[in-house]
């Protein structure tokens, strides 16, 4: 299966964008293969890739960025109406959905955040609110259009194929 794009994705660390260990792959085919072969000695396996979701750092919901946003600042930590560096509270809380943790992969809104980026992937094009409107209806049962596919791999190789 023939790669048409190679991206090494980028991390912060101390204030800095360093190269990460992951490198996003975009093939020719619409299916990703299992794993791919670098040189002659290494496989590495493949998953599919979802780009990270937006979340604002005013207001703590999913979708938009504080430069856009026009909603109440919120604390990530407690979801207070306050910001982060004032917080003195000593349990976490959502400040999207209210519960126990904020910013988790269980929360409600970041299911429903994930899902509205899925169908935005799937039908290119289609803005945020109205994917979110198609999503909350149940609207969103779109296939996956022809095209490339893709998908990311990581350093946690495998040598000669095992």
């Amino acid at each position: 299966m023939a790669v048409a794009d190679a991206v090494r994705t980028g991390v912060f660390r101390d204030g800095e964008k360093c190269d990460s260990t992951t490198v996003v792959l975009t093939f020719k085919e619409d299916n990703l293969p299992e794993c791919v072969f670098v040189g002659c000695f290494f496989s590495f396996k493949v998953h599919p890739y979802q780009r990270p979701l937006l979340r604002c750092c005013k207001c703590q919901r999913y979708g938009h960025i504080a430069a856009a946003c026009q909603g109440t600042r919120r604390c990530g930590k407690c979801g207070g109406e306050r910001g982060i560096h004032d917080c003195e509270a000593r349990e976490f809380k959502c400040g999207s959905c209210g519960g126990d943790v904020a910013g988790s992969r269980e929360c409600k809104m970041y299911k429903q955040a994930r899902s509205v980026q899925q169908y935005r992937e799937v039908n290119k094009g289609v803005p945020y609110a109205e994917a979110l409107r198609r999503v909350g209806k149940g609207e969103a049962g779109g296939k996956r259009m022809g095209g490339p596919a893709h998908g990311y791999i990581c350093n946690r190789g495998v040598r000669g194929g095992e």
